[in-house]
């Protein structure tokens, strides 16, 4: 399998979703994908695309997703993301790429 290589000056914020892939706790990969990161504010504005990786494999990608401070009591100071096509993008050049994931969060650059 192919390494995940940002390409074009991309920002790819990857995050591990293997917990909750598969359960149906929240529903949906866009659901699982897109809540409850710690991410320091000034990366925000960096970032480009969200991949959703499970067992080390990139399954989703958000490209140019929305931020903004949860409001969920049991995740304080942390972000999710909107995003206008809950599938992702499906053409993405990043989808099916591996990456070792060492934690919840990890940026490709």
């Amino acid at each position: 399998m192919n390494p995940l290589v940002a390409q074009n000056g991309d920002v790819i914020l990857c995050v591990n979703i293997s917990k909750l892939y598969n359960s149906k706790e929240r529903g949906s990969i866009y659901e699982v994908t897109r809540k409850y990161w710690h991410i320091a504010d000034n990366n925000l504005s960096r970032i480009t695309h969200v991949a959703g990786v499970f067992q080390g494999k990139v399954v989703v990608v958000y490209v140019k997703p929305s931020w903004y401070r949860t409001e969920n009591p049991e995740w304080p100071n942390r972000w999710e993301f909107t995003h206008q096509n809950d599938e992702g993008d499906l053409h993405s050049p990043y989808l099916g790429k591996s990456i070792r994931m060492y934690g919840p969060t990890r940026y490709v650059e």
